[in-house]
Parts: structure tokens; C-alpha cells; sequence
């Protein structure tokens, strides 16, 4: 080999490291929130019916940490805790009820949150309105009622 040849590869090799450590300063440089790794990521919503004020906290290292930057966030807030998903809160403003759900896709999550809150909602009115034709009145009423009130997702969903 000749000088100007070693010389060509001393530069590719100091080039692929300051890339390599690059890539890796970038990779491994983020907020301490999102420092979750799976099967390590966990987030929380939450929701204060009376106030109407949401919160969520996604992509902690563990469930205690997600739960806490939340409670400090929203500490009157009924809350969910998942674990590399996202989770869904949904509220029915005229029954004045909340439910909590989680699931590994978000438009999955939503469909299956809004359906189950109709449910319960055609169910009370059902046992409300038991021998009265008015029952399908009552369905029409829980398909505008049914909102989601917070949903996140962690960085990490599977």
C-alpha cells in the first residue's frame, strides 16, 4: 500500500467515528421523560369530571413516575395507567359518567371507547324506559353523548 492510500483510509475511519458517535450522542441524549425503552414504556391519562380539565404523561420508565407528573398536573383527575399502549378516557356529560380504557391502536381504542360508552348509555335508558316505545330515542341520545375526553399513546406501541 502507499502512503497516500493509508492516508484515504485514516480519513474514512475518523469520518465513521465521528458519525458513529454522532449517531449515538443523538440516540442516546433524550429528556428524561421519554427515556423509556419497551417493554418499559408507561403513560397515564386522566380526567376531572367536575372541572373538565384533562392531563396525560407519556413514555416514563415506570408506572409510578407517569402517575406522578399527572397527579401533579391534575391532582382531582380520575386517571388510567398503561403500559406501552395508549390509553382513553370517555365521558357521558348528561349521565355524568367516566370510563377507562386502553389498547395497543389508537382508532382501535376510539372505536371500541365510544362504542361501550353507548352501550352503558342505551342500557341505563333501556332499564329507564323498559316497557316504553320510546326506546329507540334513547339510543339517538347516547350516540351524541359518548366524548373522548383524553387519549394518549406511548412512544413504544405494540
Amino acid at each position: 500500500m502507499n502512503e497516500k492510500h493509508k492516508v484515504s483510509i485514516r480519513k474514512r475511519i475518523i469520518v465513521i467515528k465521528i458519525l458513529f458517535s454522532s449517531l449515538l450522542f443523538i440516540f442516546t441524549t433524550t429528556p428524561s421523560h421519554a427515556s423509556c425503552w419497551a417493554p418499559n414504556c408507561y403513560g397515564a391519562v386522566g380526567f376531572d369530571k367536575n372541572t373538565g380539565q384533562t392531563s396525560y404523561a407519556t413514555d416514563y420508565p415506570t408506572e409510578y413516575q407517569a402517575r406522578e407528573v399527572l397527579q401533579k398536573d391534575c391532582p382531582g383527575c380520575t386517571y388510567l395507567t398503561f403500559n406501552n399502549a395508549c390509553g382513553a378516557i370517555v365521558f357521558s356529560e348528561k349521565h355524568n359518567f367516566t370510563l377507562t380504557f386502553y389498547g395497543p391502536y389508537e382508532r382501535d381504542l376510539t372505536a371500541h371507547a365510544i362504542g361501550e360508552c353507548r352501550t352503558k348509555i342505551n342500557d341505563i335508558g333501556l332499564n329507564e324506559t323498559r316497557n316504553d316505545r320510546r326506546r329507540s330515542r334513547v339510543r339517538s341520545n347516547a350516540e351524541s353523548d359518548c366524548k373522548i375526553a383524553v387519549l394518549a399513546c406511548t412512544y413504544r406501541v405494540y
